[in-house]
């Protein structure tokens, strides 16, 4: 093609582009700095691809029940403010449960030494709800110290939350987590004021709280 493409052919090369026929582009990568690679169909297997690709064309347009193939792009969008609208419904519900919730493990405040503690399994999915509860405890100032798990049929998630007095005294969220999780199969770490950890033991959960509980006089 003139001084437009040296090689542009992994395959039979042809002696004038009209007896390529119809060309596709399918693909194209990097395969180092600087170089590209470009992969396409022709001729036959070019008509073949468009008619796939012209079927799910189809199948989409049935699926989002669009009238026409050029009201897809609309009737898609529209799905997709849905779909963010319930999600956004979805996730106000859920932290009202949560917060739900957290009162009633707010109210089981017992003491440890010179400590105020909050420390329990939370009827809750896992650690994003556990993290939702802890930062509804930071701002409430609910007790010095939150030790919270969450468990499910083989996973176990476990949340530890210091305030002020607890960390005066030189507790750290993290060494703690770190010094139970063994207990339900697990690792983790984080910040002297908060630390989170995950494991495959559940039926060990319970113990691992007990035991940061111990800790902590």
């Amino acid at each position: 093609m003139d001084d437009f493409s040296i090689e542009f052919c992994g395959g039979t090369h042809c002696d004038n582009t009209s007896q390529i026929g119809v060309f596709k582009i399918i693909s194209e990568q990097a395969i180092g700095a600087g170089v590209r690679r470009i992969e396409a169909v022709t001729s036959k297997l070019a008509y073949e691809y468009l008619a796939g690709r012209s079927d799910i064309l189809d199948q989409i347009q049935a699926q989002v029940k669009a009238t026409k193939a050029e009201d897809i792009q609309s009737k898609i969008a529209s799905l997709q403010e849905e779909l963010r609208s319930a999600e956004k419904q979805n996730a106000a519900y859920k932290a009202q449960i949560n917060a739900s919730k957290a009162g009633k493990i707010f109210d089981q405040v017992k003491t440890v030494g010179d400590l105020t503690v909050i420390a329990t399994i939370a009827d809750v999915k896992g650690m994003n709800d556990l993290r939702e509860i802890a930062d509804q405890w930071k701002s409430e100032g609910k007790s010095d110290v939150l030790i919270l798990g969450a468990k499910s049929e083989d996973k176990a998630n476990m949340l530890i939350s210091l305030g002020q007095k607890a960390l005066d005294k030189g507790l750290k969220a993290g060494d703690l987590i770190k010094s139970v999780a063994a207990i339900f199969g697990g690792g983790g770490g984080g910040r002297p004021n908060m630390a989170q950890a995950g494991g495959k033991k559940p039926e060990g959960l319970q113990d691992a709280i007990d035991a940061a509980v111990s800790q902590l006089d």
